[in-house]
């Protein structure tokens, strides 16, 4: 059966499920609205060709439904590299805004360096 590459436009929440299928050798169902069929920003996805003819009549309807696909686990591994490469900048800066403020590219609430910051321990000193 031969495959058809086709620009999918993901949501984080539908990425996560893909690369957790994956991770565990499952098969997963995937939601996609009629935006995110054909969709330049989306990424390259290999689809068989009755999911291709599924996603061609779903962009052609009037009604501007979408449409259901099932991946298999060897069909994720295929486009997953390119998914978590199209993920990354937004990764890196959700990772970025977890540390409290601190952005780590730019030194936006850091510390400068040999600053004294008041916080540590004073050892050696004697009280009067």
């Amino acid at each position: 059966m031969s495959s058809v590459k086709v620009k999918l436009l993901l949501t984080k929440p539908q990425a996560s499920k893909l690369k957790s299928a994956h991770k565990n050798g499952k098969s997963v169902s995937i939601r996609l609205s009629n935006d995110q069929l054909f969709n330049d920003n989306g990424v390259d996805v290999s689809v068989s060709q009755e999911q291709y003819k599924k996603i061609l009549s779903a962009s052609k309807s009037s009604a501007k439904r979408g449409v259901q696909l099932e991946f298999s686990p060897n069909m994720i591994g295929g486009f997953l590299p390119l998914l978590l490469g199209a993920l990354a900048p937004t990764l890196i800066s959700g990772i970025a805004n977890a540390v409290g403020g601190r952005n780590f590219f730019t030194g936006e609430g850091m510390a400068p360096l040999g600053s004294k910051t008041g916080r540590g321990s004073k050892v050696g000193k004697k009280k009067l």
